[in-house]
């Protein structure tokens, strides 16, 4: 999985786009995501177009 943005500062929006490899070939996800928050190696991410919530792990 390839996670591509150009931007992960608490509140800025940014574009998002998700790259996952499955056995079918290569599937892409974009998303218009606003960061919540960071903490404790994790972003805090906001899908506005869905008005859902994920987190990312950061290593």
């Amino acid at each position: 999985m390839v996670l591509n943005s150009t931007v992960f500062s608490v509140g800025e929006t940014a574009g998002l786009t998700l790259t996952t490899t499955v056995p079918t070939g290569t599937e892409k996800e974009e998303y218009t995501v606003r960061t919540d928050r960071y903490s404790s190696g994790k972003l805090w991410l906001e899908d506005l177009e869905a008005g859902k919530g994920f987190i990312i792990t950061v290593e």
